[in-house]
């Protein structure tokens, strides 16, 4: 499958020691890293995003044709879990909760105890379900043989297929 062609303002790097050439999709005051989750999915047109910088982490949406970067999710929620950074990421999406819904072209993310699907297209966002606050409180208990917070039945109805919305 081709890789779709990459905007000239991408710059573009040889990969030291691999004889291979790299390119630099991001650039700024922040640390932009890829959904925790792989979703098989088509090259497309864009590439979705975590973007952490001062005010907070959001996801963004990369045009790989034009290289122009767009804010998609715009999350209030105030305990987001970003640990161990062991610092405040202000109003951010919840950690590693991010998945893209190829079929659909959207990405399923918490603000909060919120799940929001946001069209990656269009920019439009659709609430999906609340969490009870009791479910996903800030004291979270993480199980001993994953670092995978635990959720309880809130997390089973959230993360149900999307037919099931509420």
């Amino acid at each position: 499958m081709p890789i779709p062609d990459l905007s000239p303002t991408f710059e573009r790097l040889d990969a030291p020691g691999a004889g291979r050439a790299a390119w630099q999709l991001t650039t700024g005051d922040a640390f932009c890293y890829p959904l925790y989750y792989f979703v098989p999915s088509t090259f497309d047109r864009y590439l979705v995003h975590h973007r952490a910088d001062a005010t907070g982490v959001q996801l963004w949406r990369l045009d790989l044709g034009t290289g122009e970067s767009v804010q998609l999710t715009h999350a209030t929620g105030d305990d987001t879990h970003w640990r161990p950074w062991c610092v405040p990421a202000g109003p951010s999406v919840l950690d590693h909760r991010s998945a893209i819904d190829p079929v659909r072209g959207e990405v399923i993310y918490f603000d909060g105890a919120q799940a929001r699907a946001v069209d990656i297209r269009a920019r439009s966002t659709t609430s999906i379900r609340s969490a009870p606050a009791a479910s996903c409180s800030p004291a979270w208990r993480r199980s001993a043989a994953s670092s995978s917070p635990i959720c309880g039945a809130a997390a089973t109805a959230i993360c149900a297929p999307r037919t099931m919305r509420a």
